[in-house]
C-alpha cells in the first residue's frame, strides 16, 4: 500500500533489493468559465492524497459597463447612489463567483479535488478512493466548478410618463433590466438606458342624450373606443389623440369637460373633433356631452331647424334622416328647397323627423314598376340622369305621399322632412304664373333642373324636362304635377305610377322678422 514499496529477493551478499515507483499522471484544468488565465495543468501520484500545485487558480468576474443613453432616454443621467457598493460607476460595476474546486464534469456533480493552490483530494468513486487517494491510472480532465455570483444592483434612471430600464443593444426597443434592478451577472456587457411611453387607463363618461361612442385616434397608434358611459381606453403618454364624439339618429355634439387639469390637455371644449392629451396620471375623467338635435344635425349656425320660425329662409337644411344638405330659397309667403329630394328607397320615415302620423317605409329603389297606380315605386337613375345634385332619386304619387295616396284633395302625409311638405297644385300654379318657362323656372330662386322622370317605359329627358308632384290627387290615377321645358311651364296631371322628383315647401306667417319678398 506504501506509494514505493520495496522488495528484497535471495540472501546475504547475493540478495537484490526493487524499489517501485508510483505512476504520475497529466491532469488537465478545464477553466470551465473563469475570465483570467488560470494554469492551464497539473498532475496526480497514484496513490497520492493531493494534485500538484497550481500556479494560478480560475477566477470569474463579470461586469456591467457604458451606461449611455439610448431610445428616449437621451439627456438623462444614471443614478449610482441606490446602486450596490460594487456598482458605483461605469468602470466599477462588477461581480465574482466563488471558485467551489475540481469536478468530474462541467456541471459540477462529482467533487475530486479543493479550490485550494495544492488541492486536496475528496472521496470519490470517480478518480480516488474513499481514502482520498488519487485511484485513476490515466490523464484526465478536472472542470473548475463555481458557486453562486455577487449580485449588482443596478443605476436608477427615470422619465416623467416613461418607463425606464437597461437593453444590451443601442437600438433595442425593449427593456432588459429594470432601473435600479438587481442582476448578477453572467456576461461583460455595455448597457444602454432606453424608456419607452406609459399607457394610462381614460375614463369616459357620457352626459346629456345621444352620444353613442368616443373613439380616440393618432398616427401610429391603435385607436380606442369607448361604447357606454364610464368605459376607459388606453392611452399612450404625451401623444396627442383626436378625440370625436359619434351619436344616435336625431343628437349632436354639445361639449367636452375635463375634470383635473393634471390629467391631461384638452383643445377644445366646444368642437367636436378636439384633441387630448395624456400626462402622467390616471385619475381623470373626460365627460363627453351630446344634445337632441331636434331635427338638425348640424352645428352650422346656418342650419334651419323646424321647430326655429324665425330663422330666415335662404340657409341651408340638413336633414337628419340621412345628411343630406338643401339650400332653400324664399318665395312669395313660402321657403322652397332649391334642390331635388334624394331619400334613398328602404329609408323608414318616422313623425319625429317626417310629415307622417305614423312609421312608413319606402320601398326599395328599383328602375322597373310602370304598372299600378296605387303602387307606391321609387325609382333611382342610377345617378347618370343629369348633372345637377338630386337628379338620382324619383318617387310614384303613393310613394311621394308616404302611402296615403289620396283619390281627390291634398295628402295629409308625405316625405318632406317635419315641418315640411309637397307643394299644393294652387301653389304650382302661383309658382307657374310668375315663371311660366322652364328657363325662367331653372334661373328663379327655385333653381328648377331638367331632372327628367320616369314613364311607362322607361327613364326620360334627363337635360330636357323636368317634373315635380304636388300633394293634390285628380283622383284613383291621376295626381297634378308641374312640369317644365326649356320653352314652357305647366300644372297638369299624369298617372301616379309615373317617376317624378319631389321638392319640399315651409309656409311662414309673416312677421317682422321674417317676411319673405
Amino acid at each position: 500500500s506504501a506509494a514505493n514499496p520495496t522488495y528484497t529477493i535471495g540472501d546475504g551478499t547475493n540478495a537484490v533489493t526493487i524499489t517501485g515507483k508510483a505512476s504520475t499522471y497529466t491532469i488537465t484544468l478545464n477553466k470551465n468559465g473563469a475570465t483570467n488565465t488560470p494554469t492551464a495543468s497539473t498532475t496526480a501520484t497514484y496513490n497520492s492524497t493531493t494534485l500538484a500545485a497550481i500556479a494560478t487558480l480560475p477566477q470569474r468576474s463579470y461586469s456591467y459597463t457604458g451606461f449611455t443613453m439610448g431610445t428616449n432616454a437621451s439627456g438623462l443621467t444614471p443614478d449610482f447612489t441606490n446602486a450596490s457598493a460594487n456598482c458605483k460607476s461605469a468602470t466599477s460595476c462588477s461581480n465574482s463567483y466563488t471558485f467551489n474546486g475540481w469536478y468530474k464534469e462541467a456541471a459540477g456533480t462529482n467533487k475530486i479535488a479543493s479550490n485550494a493552490a495544492t488541492p486536496a483530494l475528496s472521496a470519490s468513486t470517480s478518480y480516488t478512493d474513499a481514502n482520498s487517494k488519487w485511484t485513476s491510472t490515466s490523464a484526465q480532465t478536472l472542470y473548475a466548478g463555481w458557486g453562486s455570483g455577487t449580485s449588482i444592483t443596478l443605476p436608477r434612471i427615470s422619465k416623467t410618463g416613461y418607463t425606464c430600464g437597461w437593453a444590451t443593444s443601442s437600438t433595442a426597443t425593449t427593456i432588459t433590466y429594470t432601473s435600479g434592478g438587481t442582476y448578477t451577472p453572467t456576461a461583460n456587457q455595455t448597457l444602454y438606458g432606453i424608456c419607452t411611453l406609459n399607457s394610462y387607463s381614460v375614463k369616459v363618461n357620457f352626459a346629456g342624450s345621444g352620444v353613442s361612442s368616443v373613439t380616440f385616434a393618432a398616427s401610429g397608434y391603435t385607436s380606442r373606443s369607448v361604447t357606454s358611459s364610464g368605459g376607459t381606453a388606453s392611452l399612450v403618454y404625451n401623444v396627442p389623440y383626436t378625440m370625436t364624439m359619434a351619436f344616435t339618429s336625431g343628437y349632436e355634439f354639445e361639449s367636452w369637460a375635463l375634470n383635473s387639469t393634471s390629467y391631461g390637455t384638452l383643445s377644445s371644449t366646444s368642437a367636436n373633433p378636439a384633441t387630448f392629451t395624456i400626462k402622467a396620471s390616471n385619475d381623470g375623467v373626460i365627460t363627453a356631452t351630446g344634445k337632441s338635435s331636434a331635427y338638425c344635425t348640424s352645428s352650422d349656425s346656418n342650419c334651419m331647424q323646424y321647430s326655429d320660425t324665425y330663422k330666415s329662409c335662404g340657409n341651408t337644411l340638413m336633414d337628419a334622416r340621412d345628411g343630406n344638405a338643401y339650400t332653400t330659397s324664399a318665395i312669395g309667403d313660402f321657403c322652397y328647397m332649391t334642390k331635388n329630394l334624394d331619400l334613398a328607397g328602404g329609408t323608414t320615415l318616422t313623425s319625429t323627423l317626417s310629415n307622417v302620423s305614423s312609421d312608413y317605409t319606402l320601398p326599395a329603389s328599383s328602375t322597373s314598376g310602370f304598372s299600378d297606380d296605387s303602387t307606391a315605386y321609387v325609382y333611382n337613375s342610377g345617378r347618370t340622369a343629369c348633372s345637377s345634385p338630386g337628379c338620382y332619386s324619383y318617387y310614384s304619387y303613393a310613394a311621394a305621399t308616404a302611402g296615403t295616396n289620396p283619390s281627390s284633395g291634398a295628402a295629409t302625409s308625405d316625405i318632406c322632412p317635419k315641418g315640411w311638405r309637397l307643394p299644393t297644385q294652387a301653389e304650382f300654379t302661383t309658382l307657374r304664373s310668375t315663371y311660366n318657362t322652364g328657363a325662367k323656372l331653372t334661373a328663379s330662386p327655385f333653381l328648377a333642373v331638367y331632372g327628367g322622370a320616369y314613364g311607362d317605359s322607361s327613364f326620360g329627358g334627363g337635360g330636357s324636362y323636368g317634373r315635380y308632384w304636388s300633394s293634390t290627387a285628380r283622383d284613383s290615377s291621376y295626381a297634378y304635377r308641374l312640369y317644365f321645358g326649356s320653352g314652357n311651364a305647366n300644372v297638369s296631371n299624369d298617372y301616379k305610377r309615373y317617376g317624378f322628383s319631389v321638392r319640399c315647401v315651409r309656409q311662414t306667417a309673416p312677421t317682422a322678422l321674417e317676411k319673405f319678398k
